[in-house]
């Protein structure tokens, strides 16, 4: 009898099982004074103003909350134009009737905002016993814990050891499907394909990130605005080719079939339905507002990627102001677009998220942050430049790499190890002198002079000098000073030298 009671409990409180996104606290974000607090979507975006930024438990769970508040404002506020944006970002705060009205109308819809819906749980599917098969460890969800082909991670339990509470399973949710790669049995990839860098436009307080990188119709003219995940009555259906997508649908595009399993009486969620779910079959044939593209020889375009042996000022080219027609990189919309919200010409600070990915196992994630001169990502001639000297910097960095392998004749297995550690040397230089001199020199550059450039380039020539010889010059401290050592010492140097000479005076050739 006791057993049959506490079998009957048991899916009484699954049946009853619900949680409100909109109003249960799940949403981690910073306040002004440093404190975090999580609240639910509804204060998060009506007091987004009182706060500093989204801080999730990961990088790429901040990224993606990120990806669904912008998605909820576009679709509630519905913005036209540019005149729009500029208007709400005046405003100062968000229209909380607003989004109470907006939230009748998605429920009048059909919509649901309880992860637990037995139709339309939030940002999932429902379950379905015919396709629905399997439950899985609930950590299959997050990218930082172990489970299937990633094993190695900072966590070393096993994947059925591991819960999560309610309020941690949304972020997780949505990482899986922003950063989905290609995995085995078929998984299919994430709508922009393998994961890649998403850039956002930071402001002093949560309402201003996010109304940077909110977009009006009239900004993004090449897809249609259409409806989010939560507003749409198509199933997901494992493996189904979507050949395009509206805005909207790609900012909540699930590939990924996901249910949750309601949690045990101690309140801990320990398993969930994750199989493959949409399939995007046409890369690139969209625009995301958040992802940079470079092009190939081909004139195709594919989306920036990290890297975890790439420090991500080094793509700062791709960010900058481009003539999209001819140039080989596109800047993301809400760099492009910058300047149709706010007239300041401040520094901009841009923060980057990726997850770096071999195949089916997740390698690393990447979260920076670049403070870069507004004018240099509008105005075209001073991002040419930027892209100039950067590939300047890329080439006097393989000749480094180069000379560094040349002088470690002592250890040839560890010629490479060492020459990258000589060449993060230089590469350290070289940032420090972006970003403490160079842009600022360069974003105040008159470009209607004949020779604007050319003070530019003798400076920067100078410090490539200057950073690549002390850089070499720690490399043959390094390796002591046998008679041999000095002799392969000279012979790199000296080789060094004229490539690097022939390179800078290339550059000066180029411009004059």
């Amino acid at each position: 009898m006791r057993n049959w009671v506490l079998k009957f409990r048991a899916r009484r409180d699954e049946r009853m099982a619900k949680y409100d996104i909109l109003r249960e606290p799940w949403l981690p974000l910073l306040k002004k004074d440093d404190k975090l607090e999580k609240v639910g979507l509804m204060d998060a975006l009506k007091n987004a103003h009182d706060y500093a930024e989204v801080v999730g438990e990961n990088p790429l769970e901040t990224a993606s909350i990120l990806r669904l508040l912008i998605a909820f404002l576009m679709d509630a506020y519905r913005l036209e134009n540019t005149g729009d944006r500029k208007r709400l970002y005046k405003a100062g705060q968000f229209d909380g009737q607003l989004f109470e009205d907006y939230v009748t109308r998605c429920i009048d819809e059909g919509a649901s905002f309880d992860l637990f819906d037995e139709k339309r749980p939030f940002m999932q599917s429902a379950y379905d016993k015919e396709i629905d098969k399997e439950q899985k460890p609930v950590a299959v969800l997050s990218h930082a814990l172990p489970s299937g082909n990633n094993h190695t991670h900072f966590d070393h339990r096993l994947e059925t050891e591991h819960v999560l509470t309610t309020a941690q399973c949304l972020p997780k949710i949505l990482a899986s499907y922003v950063f989905a790669c290609a995995m085995t049995q078929g998984y299919p990839s994430s709508v922009n394909g393998t994961p890649c860098f998403y850039i956002f436009c930071n402001g002093e307080t949560l309402f201003e990130t996010l109304v940077f990188n909110m977009m009006s119709s009239a900004e993004m003219p090449k897809n249609k605005m259409g409806e989010p995940a939560w507003r749409s009555k198509a199933t997901v259906t494992p493996k189904e080719q979507r050949a395009a997508v509206s805005i909207l649908e790609a900012m909540t595009f699930m590939p990924r079939r996901v249910t949750l399993v309601p949690p045990d009486n101690d309140g801990y969620m320990r398993k969930v339905y994750f199989q493959q779910g949409l399939n995007f079959s046409k890369e690139g044939s969209w625009e995301d507002s958040h992802v940079a593209c470079k092009r190939n020889k081909k004139g195709e375009l594919y989306t920036l990627k990290p890297d975890t042996s790439r420090a991500c000022w080094r793509d700062l080219g791709t960010l900058a102001a481009n003539n999209e027609d001819k140039g080989a990189n596109v800047q993301p919309p809400v760099i492009r677009q910058l300047g149709n919200v706010t007239d300041s010409e401040a520094i901009v600070d841009l923060q980057m998220f990726g997850l770096v990915t071999n195949k089916a196992k997740y390698e690393d994630w990447i979260q920076d942050r670049l403070r870069v001169p507004y004018q240099i990502l509008e105005e075209y001639d001073l991002g040419a430049q930027l892209r100039k000297d950067i590939d300047a910097i890329e080439s006097v960095a393989r000749i480094v790499h180069w000379a560094a392998a040349s002088m470690n004749f002592k250890k040839a297995d560890k010629k490479d190890e060492f020459a990258l550690q000589i060449q993060a040397r230089f590469f350290d230089a070289m940032h420090r002198y972006l970003f403490g001199n160079y842009l600022k020199k360069l974003s105040k550059a008159d470009v209607t002079s004949d020779e604007w450039t050319k003070p530019l380039i003798e400076d920067l020539n100078n410090q490539l000098q200057k950073a690549s010889n002390e850089a070499l010059t720690s490399a043959t401290e390094r390796l002591g000073f046998s008679a041999r050592g000095m002799e392969a010492a000279a012979t790199a140097l000296r080789f060094a030298a004229f490539r690097r000479g022939k390179i800078l005076r290339e550059r000066e050739w180029w411009n004059e």
